[in-house]
C-alpha cells in the first residue's frame, strides 16, 4: 500500500487555499502574469509547479490563482490517492507568502507578464474569478492530461485565440510521458523505480508538444515563442524572482532512498545469487539457501504483481492499466513462498511439490517469451529493464535449485 501511495503522491503540490480576492472591474488596471516554480527535492515536487498571477494596479494587489490545491489534512486522502479519485481545486492567495515559501524551499521562481491587451486580460481575469467560485473550483486530477498546468495552458490558449494550439498541436516530439517521468524521478532510486514499474503502456504512446505542456517548464518555455494573431509576442517580459542556490534536484545520488536500494540488492544477492556458489556445500545447506531465494523472489515478484493488478482493476489510474509487467511479475509468484518455506525449514521437497515447482518456473520463463513477443508491436511498453530483471531472477532460481540438487528427479 505504501508503494501505491508513493506512486500517487509523486505528482502533486500543496498550497493552502485562501479567500478569493475580487479584481478591479477596469480592464486597463489589470495585468496577468505566469508564475513558474522550479522542481524541488521532494518526490511530490519533482515536476515543478505553475500559477497565474492577477495584478490589480489600482488596488496594488497581486493574487495567485493556483489549480494545484488539495486538502492534505483530509483523513481519506490516502484512500483517494490510491483509488485515483483525488479532487484538486483552484484556490487564491497573495503572491508574497507564496514567494516566501518557495524561496525557503530553494526553488527557482520566474514571472512572465502576458501581452493580451485590456479586453483579453479582463476576460481571463473574469474566467479565473468564475472558476474559483466554490461551485466551479473542483476538478478530478489526472497527472498527464488534466493538472494544474494543462488547466492554465487551455485558458491561455483560449485567451490568445488559439495561438498555443496552432503552434504546438501536432508538433511531433521524440519524447514520451515516460521519458519525462524518468527525467523527473531519476535520482529517486526506489520511488522512481516503483513508479516506472507501475506505469503501463499508455504513457509510451507518441505525444506532441501540446501534450508535453503538462509540465510547467515546457509550457513556460513555449509561451516565450508564441505569437498572437496580430504578430505580437504573447509574453511581454520575463523576470527572475529567485534563483536556486543549492544542488540541482535532478542530480543523481541525492536520494535518501539509496540505503534502501543497497539493502534490497543485498537481500536479493543473498537470497538468490549466493546459492549458485554452494556447489560444494552439503545438499541440505544448499537447498535451504535456494529456499531463501524462492521466498525472496516470491514475495518481491508476487507483491509487485498484486499491486499492478489492483491498480488495473479497482482504481481509475488509467496510466497503470494493461501493464505488461504483470506477465513477468505475476501475483501467482506468491505461491513460491510455499516451496521456499519448506526448503528453508527441511531442505527437501516432496516429489509432487518438486514437479509443480519445476513446471511453474518454466511457465514463468514462457511468460517472459510472451512479453518479448509483445515488443514487436508498433508502440511497445518501455519495460525492457524489468523484463530482463525478472528473467534473470527466474533463471537464477532454477539454477540454484538444480545446483543444490533439489531437482533430483527429472520427470516433468
Amino acid at each position: 500500500m505504501k508503494v501505491a501511495i508513493a506512486i500517487c503522491l509523486a505528482i502533486s503540490l500543496l498550497l493552502p487555499a485562501s479567500a478569493q480576492a475580487e479584481p478591479s472591474e477596469t480592464p486597463q488596471n489589470l495585468a496577468v502574469h505566469v508564475l513558474t516554480i522550479g522542481p524541488g527535492h521532494d518526490l511530490f515536487s519533482r515536476f515543478g509547479h505553475i500559477g497565474l498571477v492577477v495584478e490589480d494596479l489600482e488596488a496594488q494587489t497581486m493574487i495567485v490563482y493556483n489549480f494545484g490545491t488539495f486538502d492534505f489534512l483530509d483523513p481519506d486522502l490516502r484512500l483517494r490517492y490510491t483509488l485515483g479519485e483525488l479532487r484538486y481545486w483552484l484556490s487564491t492567495e497573495p503572491l508574497t507568502p507564496i514567494l516566501r515559501y518557495y524561496k525557503a524551499e530553494d526553488r527557482d521562481l520566474m514571472l512572465r507578464t502576458l501581452n493580451l491587451g485590456p479586453e483579453k486580460t479582463a476576460w481571463l481575469v473574469q474566467q479565473l474569478a468564475r472558476l474559483a467560485l466554490p461551485e466551479n473550483r473542483e476538478y478530478l486530477y489526472r497527472h498527464y492530461i488534466d493538472n494544474c498546468c494543462t488547466r492554465i495552458r487551455d485558458l491561455l490558449d483560449e485567451a490568445s485565440s488559439g495561438a498555443l494550439a496552432k503552434a504546438y498541436k501536432g508538433k511531433a516530439s521524440p519524447r514520451t510521458f515516460r521519458d519525462w517521468t524518468r527525467r523527473a524521478l531519476g535520482s529517486q532510486l526506489v520511488s522512481g523505480t516503483a513508479i516506472d514499474f507501475a506505469l503501463g503502456p499508455a504513457i509510451d504512446e507518441p505525444i506532441d508538444r501540446w501534450h508535453e505542456e503538462f509540465l510547467p517548464e515546457v509550457l513556460s518555455e513555449d509561451l516565450d515563442s508564441v505569437k498572437l494573431p496580430g504578430g505580437e509576442a504573447l509574453v511581454a517580459s520575463r523576470r527572475v524572482l529567485f534563483k536556486r542556490e543549492g544542488i540541482n534536484p535532478f542530480a543523481l545520488g541525492e536520494s535518501f532512498d539509496a540505503p534502501v536500494v543497497a539493502c534490497l540488492v543485498g537481500l536479493l544477492l543473498f537470497g538468490i545469487a549466493v546459492p549458485i556458489g554452494f556447489g560444494k556445500a552439503r545438499p541440505q545447506q544448499s537447498a535451504r539457501a535456494a529456499g531463501l531465494g524462492l521466498l525472496t523472489w516470491g514475495l518481491l515478484g508476487g507483491l509487485g504483481g498484486l499491486i499492478l493488478l489492483l491498480f488495473w482493476t479497482i482504481t481509475t489510474h488509467y496510466d497503470t492499466h494493461y501493464n505488461e509487467n504483470l506477465l513477468t511479475f505475476p501475483p501467482t509468484h506468491l505461491w513460491l513462498f510455499v516451496p521456499g518455506l519448506k526448503l528453508l525449514r527441511h531442505g527437501v521437497l516432496s516429489e509432487k511439490l518438486e514437479r509443480r515447482l519445476r513446471r511453474y518456473l518454466l511457465a514463468s520463463l514462457m511468460l517472459v517469451v510472451v512479453a518479448l513477443l509483445l515488443k514487436l508491436r508498433l508502440h511497445p511498453q518501455d519495460n525492457a529493464g524489468f523484463l530482463a530483471f525478472a528473467a534473470a531472477l527466474d533463471v537464477l532460481v532454477l539454477a540454484a535449485l538444480f545446483r543444490s540438487k533439489v531437482f533430483a528427479r527429472l520427470r516433468w
